[in-house]
């Protein structure tokens, strides 16, 4: 494993041009394999823009997929929010 498999190689190269640290002498590499994407809310194919503004003024919506089973009601979620079962929406 080198710099350029960690996580945060863009970064560090981008502001502090580190090119060549070895990886065994930094405490913050993050191996770039162990992590995946994540889908916001706001991106999802599942996801509904109601108009209302939740907290801090973030914009809200439905999710399509979470369906509330006492009242058969889509799960309220801010924009920004995400989930295991987010789909990005093909464009």
């Amino acid at each position: 494993m080198t710099c350029k498999d960690c996580f945060y190689y863009d970064v560090c190269n981008a502001h502090m041009n580190i090119n060549g640290i070895a990886m065994r002498l930094c405490a913050f590499f993050k191996n770039k394999a162990d992590f995946v994407e994540v889908v916001r809310c706001k991106d999802c194919e599942y996801y509904k823009a109601t108009g209302r503004l939740g907290e801090f003024d973030e914009p809200m919506g439905v999710c399509k997929k979470d369906v509330n089973f006492w009242d058969d009601e889509p799960r309220e979620v801010l924009s920004v929010d995400f989930c295991s079962d987010g789909k990005k929406v093909q464009k």
